[in-house]
């Protein structure tokens, strides 16, 4: 039996959720022993596994700590501990409870005692106890959560989140304000406040550079056919110029095509270049905002000079912090977001129909420790400068090998001549005129979207079965990756590109290796092979795959 969450989620409906470990497997019910095992308290297992205290009423269960055997005592008292609550996983030393018509009401157990220091006379002891009250027996009724009423203010929280997830003109800045970092220089950044709407036109330079003094975090300048993001770091050792800024976006080419891109230094000149294409629309990369305004509860308000009115308004079910942060924020962090006792994911909206600002706490890997606070402003007069992508260079998709380079080339096994090659005449080497029948990287394009990386060349030296000959293993290598990944960076379309890639390489001629096929090591493999080319998949679970081209016969699935 699987754990199902149960829950509110973000669009205040009742939903089921499978819950899983670290590595997105389910988890399991019966393995965590958390089913009942006090069913196992039969009186007819010996007569002598029990005492009674008249004077507490307890009924005792008399464990033979020597009983290491599997299903003895000790086992037995490992798993009530785990069954009675999912909080102690020790094993218990002392178990005994009380019964009221006919039922066990009241339970109390203890772990060992350990005790620190002198065994005569020792300086502390701990051990954790356990007192369980058992009631309603027979008549509990387990009901879904109630969806939550709108809050007070609701209103305005509403219209500032339709008014969101249609925007398509604003500035936002997200502060990067650090309670704990494992670097050894820590830090606190200082919150850039929220302006709300701004009724001046925001404007901006786009150069790379280093700074005495900065924000870490990132500026977004948002538009209709661009989004220009400034993110800004710090360095724990610099040269006086701590804080650095560096430029990179999302533009619109045609309605249906936009280029990832960053800023690049020529001849000392800065300019916009395209790093990948993606289909769809610059605003897929950015948050929706898609989630109900009854999940909130109002936090208060506050009017300033101006008249103007701001309304706050905080998360009431902190286990969807994650998913809420990443409906809310472009910040990378957003999938970092976590539950803390100090900090509660927030909104604040304006009178206006505008977001004012929000924050969330995260958490990466316990390493860096913080709240991301973003404010939004200019509405509707965000502007990027007019000559910012005069000298852009868009993205070309590579669809032909002969427009990559081949790296670490080296057909005469050398070990330390590698060269950069002409994919093609690395191809040639492999397959000579078989070349002909290579799938075009337009067709890895096809699966995994503009996101190839390589080719390198590399060899093995090998033994043939004889003992006596040696030859080289050579092949080629490309690395790719799937958008698609859950909470845990584990691959959620992996069946869906197979079924691809077997559709695309038999509709070209290749043969499906089954034998070759299958799950190994924990990780995927597909093989395909047409005549001397034997093409290899291998996914590790994650969202990567690690594309590699052999010569048919020198690889096989272990």
């Amino acid at each position: 039996h699987t754990f199902n969450r149960i829950y509110v989620d973000r669009h205040n409906t009742v939903s089921e959720k499978v819950e899983t470990d670290y590595m997105s497997d389910p988890l399991i019910w019966e393995d965590r022993h958390l089913w009942n095992h006090l069913g196992s308290l039969a009186v007819d297992i010996s007569p002598n596994k029990y005492s009674y205290d008249a004077d507490t009423g307890r009924y005792r269960y008399l464990i033979d700590e020597e009983d290491y055997e599997e299903g003895g005592d000790l086992y037995f008292m490992t798993y009530l501990a785990c069954s009675l609550t999912p909080m102690l996983s020790d094993t218990l030393m002392s178990f005994s409870f009380t019964i009221t018509d006919g039922h066990i009401d009241k339970i109390y157990a203890q772990t060992e005692v350990l005790q620190y220091g002198d065994s005569e006379n020792p300086t502390a002891e701990s051990y954790t106890t356990v007192e369980l009250t058992v009631s309603d027996i027979g008549s509990t009724v387990i009901t879904d959560p109630e969806v939550f009423e709108a809050p007070a203010n609701a209103q305005y929280l509403e219209t500032a989140l339709n008014n969101m997830k249609t925007a398509r003109n604003y500035t936002y800045q997200a502060t990067q304000n650090e309670t704990y970092t494992a670097m050894p220089d820590e830090g606190e950044y200082e919150y850039e406040a929220a302006t709300g709407a701004s009724s001046g036109a925001v404007t901006v330079k786009y150069n790379n550079s280093t700074s005495p003094s900065g924000t870490a975090g990132e500026r977004g300048y948002v538009t209709e056919n661009a989004i220009i993001i400034a993110s800004t770091g710090m360095y724990t050792v610099s040269d006086g110029n701590p804080y650095h800024t560096e430029y990179s976006g999302y533009k619109q080419l045609t309605d249906n095509t936009y280029d990832a891109f960053k800023n690049v230094a020529k001849d000392g000149v800065y300019h916009f270049e395209g790093t990948r294409q993606y289909h769809g629309n610059i605003f897929d990369k950015m948050p929706e905002f898609d989630f109900s305004a009854n999940i909130f509860k109002f936090a208060g308000s506050n009017t300033d000079g101006t008249g103007k009115t701001t309304y706050r308004f905080v998360l009431r079910d902190t286990s969807i912090t994650k998913e809420i942060a990443m409906q809310m924020s472009a910040h990378s962090y957003a999938d970092n977001a976590s539950v803390t006792t100090t900090t509660t994911l927030s909104i604040s909206v304006d009178d206006s129909g505008h977001i004012v600002s929000t924050s969330f706490p995260y958490n990466v890997y316990d390493a860096y420790v913080g709240t991301i606070n973003t404010s939004y402003s200019a509405y509707c007069t965000t502007e990027i400068d007019a000559d910012a992508f005069d000298d852009y260079v868009p993205r070309v998709v590579r669809g032909e090998w002969s427009q990559y380079v081949t790296q670490d080339y080296d057909p005469n096994h050398n070990y330390d001549q590698d060269d950069n090659a002409d994919t093609m005449e690395a191809f040639k080497y492999l397959y000579g005129e078989e070349v002909a029948n290579l799938p075009t990287p337009a067709l890895l394009i096809e699966v995994f979207g503009d996101n190839l990386f390589g080719p390198w060349f590399d060899y093995e030296e090998r033994t043939r079965p004889d003992g006596t000959t040696k030859y080289y293993r050579d092949h080629m290598d490309i690395n790719t990756s799937t958008d698609q990944y859950d909470e845990n960076g584990k691959i959620t379309n992996y069946g869906e590109i197979k079924e691809a890639l077997i559709e695309k390489f038999t509709a070209i001629g290749y043969t499906y290796s089954e034998a070759n096929s299958g799950q190994a090591h924990g990780d995927y493999y597909l093989c395909f092979v047409n005549g001397n080319i034997t093409i290899v998949f291998e996914n590790n679970r994650t969202k990567n795959f690690f594309i590699s081209f052999y010569r048919t016969g020198e690889w096989v699935l272990s």
